[in-house]
């Protein structure tokens, strides 16, 4: 695995306005405040075979339309990483995924948003190489 570069990156995706929240049926109306920051952290690996990601983000389902919409407003430079996604599975989250409105309205703009600021702190994240190394595991016999 030499020449493996790893760049990591973090975002706030906190809305900042109110938004329909997911996580329990029969929800209705908009956020009223915001009690704790919502966030995406994630690190892209690439081995000169092109770019692949693992984003851990704060929502109850991540999958193909933030993949989609991220893709959509991707500035480069490179191409868009491959995407493992990592949903906390938080319920005081909007929704970013619409194939399950009985779990909460997806906010378009919201996806758009969260995508576009993933983008950008994506696209801003600094490679950096990782030395290999190995490491030996050394046996102790009591008594």
């Amino acid at each position: 695995m030499s020449g493996l570069l790893i760049a990591p990156f973090r975002c706030d995706i906190t809305p900042d306005r109110p938004v329909p929240l997911a996580g329990y049926r029969r929800r209705d109306g908009l956020s009223a405040r915001t009690e704790l920051p919502l966030e995406a952290n994630g690190l892209i690996f690439d081995t000169g075979d092109g770019p692949a990601a693992l984003i851990a983000i704060d929502t109850l389902f991540a999958g193909t339309a933030l993949t989609g919409a991220l893709r959509a407003c991707w500035p480069g430079p490179g191409p868009v990483p491959d995407i493992l996604w990592l949903a906390s599975h938080t319920h005081g989250a909007p929704a970013l995924d619409p194939t399950k409105p009985r779990l909460g309205a997806l906010d378009e703009g919201y996806l758009r948003s969260v995508a576009a600021t993933l983008a950008d702190a994506m696209a801003a994240a600094t490679p950096a190489p990782v030395a290999a190394f190995r490491a030996e595991r050394k046996h102790m016999n009591a008594g």
